[in-house]
């Protein structure tokens, strides 16, 4: 039976220890928060400036806009061979050949998987990185966008 006077006793005491905890513990935690928030919107704002700046250096200078171009497509090649070999893995792993013990197999499951998954994150990065491209190229006038033919 739960209703045991013990029972009620010690959830009362309980209950009163973790209101007087969190009261201490509320100030300290607003502080963390508030700290944590600014350095993210600070961060946040650096990393919108540097993007901009990006974007205008790829609009300017159109060799620094080539070797970028060249350097997108290195990394989106890397980013499909890493994907490709972490499914070969992820096969191998599942084929479960005779002379594969299955220690063995787990091991190439999860080295399979990692590889899959960094594969992806490196992709998503490329992907992220290739904007800048789309937003460098995009007309950011109707003079630059008709390109003189008026």
């Amino acid at each position: 039976m739960m209703l045991t006077p013990t029972w009620i006793v010690s959830t009362v005491i309980v209950g009163l220890l973790l209101n007087v905890v969190s009261g201490y513990l509320k100030d300290g935690l607003d502080r963390m928060l508030s700290i944590l928030f600014e350095r993210w919107g600070r961060a946040s704002a650096r990393r919108s400036k540097a993007r901009a700046e990006m974007v205008k250096l790829l609009r300017t200078d159109m060799e620094f806009q080539r070797s970028f171009r060249i350097k997108r497509l290195v990394d989106a090649h890397r980013a499909m061979t890493s994907g490709v070999g972490g499914i070969v893995v992820l096969v191998f792993a599942f084929g479960n050949t005779g002379g594969v013990s299955v220690t063995t197999n787990i091991a190439l499951f999860y080295v399979g998987m990692l590889s899959a998954f960094a594969a992806q994150a490196y992709g998503v990065a490329c992907v992220r990185k290739s904007i800048l491209l789309v937003e460098a190229e995009a007309p950011s006038s109707p003079e630059r966008f008709l390109g003189g033919l008026e």
